[in-house]
């Protein structure tokens, strides 16, 4: 999971539980709404 999220864009926030830590449950993902996507496009800085 730690290396999926970071390549979507769709995930607001990870939210980890004392349980997701101690019982292995898988945390909880707040999905962002479609509109509030952010793009994933960087400036070009010149050389």
């Amino acid at each position: 999971m730690m290396f999926d999220i970071p390549g979507r864009d769709d995930v607001e926030r990870v939210v980890i539980t004392k349980e997701c830590v101690t019982d292995g449950n898988t945390p909880t993902l707040v999905l962002r709404s479609p509109s509030a996507k952010r793009s994933k496009v960087r400036e070009k800085t010149p050389a």
